[in-house]
């Protein structure tokens, strides 16, 4: 939780990591001038406060800057008293910053820069800059940390910053850049607010429990890789942004674009060609506030994990947009939890998409808008376009089912114009269906129905109230060895108008068995043509 703690802009996270604002930045003070630097020269350690640890004989006062760099291993004591200094540098050996009575504050008016190694252990501290250049600097669970809003913090030449409290960014431009160089916030988030900018490249990383940007840009380059377990983009009527360029990955977990109680939330995760990622379960634009927009676009590669699903938009008809957008080249791959696709969900497809559970389209829309574009299901799927939901395919599109998969349309008249022909029962193994129910409507050229698939199961129901219009092909021919043909038309209302220029053909001379049933006020009209029973 944010709370606004100060009219000078202070904002606090949590118990552990605060940015304060800076004063500087905000014009109200000058920029201090670079401190004189002052020397630690106790290489057992030693109280901070003891001139005798220091060159010249007195401790860094604040308008002076600490250095640590000798090259040993040692501890510098606060003993519970608030420091001042200009800037901090840690440029050899291994020193722990600490405190063995309370948890006072350390500030600086200027900036970290860490080329040996640091350790923060019960203490605040309050910063206006951090380089970690080649070093490693570490916050333990009992330290805090402070960074000045719009204050630049970089990671670069294999620097690494440990972190076990949240590391909360308001305003900054975060750099990691460079092989080996990472952000490790282990069992706690990254938060980035207020505009900041993260900017990961070269085979850098981060690594963190929470990976949160409810108002901020990510851009990851070349090399760069993100992980995370929890991944937010967009809230509080912000927006947040993660692009993964060509050679960027990212392990994402439970991944949020632009889900927020407020209006106006934005999100946006990109995946472009020659990127990758996995993630859990994924949702876009779920609240169906007004103007909450979010899209995940994929030109790349992006996997879900076991029984992930992906939720794209809400049933409220408010103003909102939810978007999964695949682009020539790029392939989405669901968890087994499935894609379900609301009123203010649209799923775009110039590429592939393999759906490992069952694929709702209620009230969405579901639209290919290239010549190759694929759409797979894994067997066991059922495909489902319910609630007005819209299949806006290629003309003339053809959809083939194989075993254990089925296609329903329900719930009122459906818009598939470019849907011209289906065709079951095209592997062996289970069964494979198109169920019209609830009062679907749906116009066909063609249903063929296990034609020369020795082994295979197809079924066509027509059921409560729904109609489906025939003008080519009817073809129950089970001319597989083996294979099963039966189309149902059962409930009143429910009606099969078949207007071919040629018999409606039930089962064939050779193969397996065909059934035509017609139950409980079904009705199917041959229009003129007869019926052909093989």
């Amino acid at each position: 939780m944010i709370r606004r703690t100060e009219s000078l802009g202070r904002y606090r996270f949590g118990a552990t990591t605060t940015l304060v604002a800076a004063l500087v930045a905000a014009g109200w003070l000058s920029a201090p001038a670079s401190g004189q630097i002052v020397d630690w020269t106790n290489a057992g350690g030693g109280l901070f406060a003891d001139g005798g640890n220091w060159l010249g004989g007195a401790a860094p006062g604040m308008t002076e800057s600490a250095r640590f760099a000798l090259p040993d291993t040692y501890m510098v004591d606060l003993d519970g008293v608030d420091v001042n200094n200009v800037d901090l540098l840690a440029d050899d050996g291994s020193v722990t910053l600490m405190s063995s009575t309370g948890v006072p504050t350390y500030t600086l008016s200027g900036t970290v820069t860490v080329t040996g190694e640091l350790t923060i252990s019960s203490l605040e501290l309050d910063i206006a800059g951090l380089l970690v250049d080649g070093g490693q600097m570490t916050f333990d669970a009992a330290s805090a940390l402070t960074v000045a809003p719009l204050a630049p913090i970089t990671l670069q030449n294999a620097g690494v910053l440990n972190m076990a409290i949240d590391f909360n960014v308001v305003g900054s431009t975060v750099t990691i850049d460079g092989t080996g160089s990472l952000l490790n916030v282990s069992g706690a988030d990254v938060n980035l607010t207020n505009g900041s900018l993260l900017l990961l490249s070269d085979s850098a990383s981060v690594s963190a429990e929470g990976f949160h940007a409810p108002a901020a840009v990510i851009e990851v380059t070349t090399g760069g890789q993100v992980t995370a377990n929890d991944t937010l983009l967009g809230d509080g009527g912000s927006t947040g942004s993660l692009r993964l360029f060509s050679g960027a990955t990212a392990d994402l977990g439970v991944t949020d674009i632009a889900v927020s109680n407020n209006a106006g939330t934005g999100g946006t995760l990109r995946v472009d060609s020659g990127a990758t990622a996995t993630a859990d379960s994924v949702r876009i634009a779920t609240g169906g506030l007004s103007a909450q927009n979010g899209e995940l676009r994929v030109g790349g590669n992006f996997t879900q994990n076991g029984a992930a699903s992906i939720t794209v938009g809400a049933a409220s008809q408010q103003a909102s947009q939810a978007k999964l957008r695949i682009d020539a080249g790029g392939t989405v791959t669901t968890g087994t939890g499935g894609l379900s696709v609301f009123k203010t969900g649209t799923v775009t497809n110039a590429g592939m998409l393999n759906v490992s559970g069952d694929f709702l389209i209620d009230g969405g829309t579901y639209q290919v808008t290239d010549a190759a574009a694929e759409v797979d299901l894994a067997a066991g799927s059922v495909w489902t376009v319910q609630n007005g939901g819209r299949l806006l395919l290629n003309p003339d599109t053809t959809i083939s089912l194989g075993a254990d998969r089925a296609l329903e349309f329900a719930g009122g008249t459906t818009l598939a114009p470019n849907l011209k022909n289906v065709e079951l029962g095209t592997t062996v193994g289970g069964t494979s269906r198109l169920t019209l129910t609830n009062d679907a409507t749906l116009a066909l050229d063609s249903v063929t129905l296990s034609e020369s698939v020795d082994g295979s199961d197809a079924r066509l129901e027509v059921l409560g109230g729904a109609t489906l219009t025939v003008t080519d092909q009817v073809g129950v021919a089970s001319t597989g060895l083996a294979s099963t043909a039966t189309v149902e038309v059962s409930g009143a209302d429910s009606a099969l108008n078949y207007q071919a220029a040629m018999p409606l053909a039930v089962g064939s001379a050779t193969g397996g068995a065909a059934e035509l049933r017609i139950n409980d006020g079904g009705s199917v009209d041959l229009g003129g043509q007869g019926l052909y029973v093989g």
